[in-house]
């Protein structure tokens, strides 16, 4: 594995940070239609209760996990196999040290 500037370690932090916010707007989703399939009288209280406690106690937890338990040049090199980063957020030199491991992680997760 490659090793990092501790600049470069800073800005896998900041594009972890990213990653995140997008996976979870990703999961999401499905929160907001069961939202909107209460409004619309399609599912009760109940159901939404329990998609919203899913998400929370579920969802969330296991991808917040993943992006701290995983260091975090494993992590980016996850987010943008899994396409919740691109590679143009990624600065070049940085993208280069990534290049294997998300060549790899695209053949393992996708």
């Amino acid at each position: 594995m490659a090793s990092f500037t501790r600049r470069e370690i800073e800005k896998l932090r900041g594009l972890c940070e990213l990653a995140l916010a997008r996976e979870l707007n990703h999961d999401l989703h499905h929160v907001v239609s069961a939202c909107n399939e209460f409004r619309a009288g399609r599912i009760d209280e109940i159901d939404l209760d329990e998609t919203v406690r899913d998400y929370v106690q579920g969802t969330s937890t296991r991808v917040r996990a993943r992006y701290e338990d995983l260091a975090p040049e494993v992590a980016v090199a996850r987010a943008l196999a899994m396409g919740f980063l691109e590679a143009s957020e990624v600065p070049s030199g940085l993208s280069k040290k990534l290049e294997k491991s998300v060549a790899a992680l695209k053949q393992v997760l996708i």
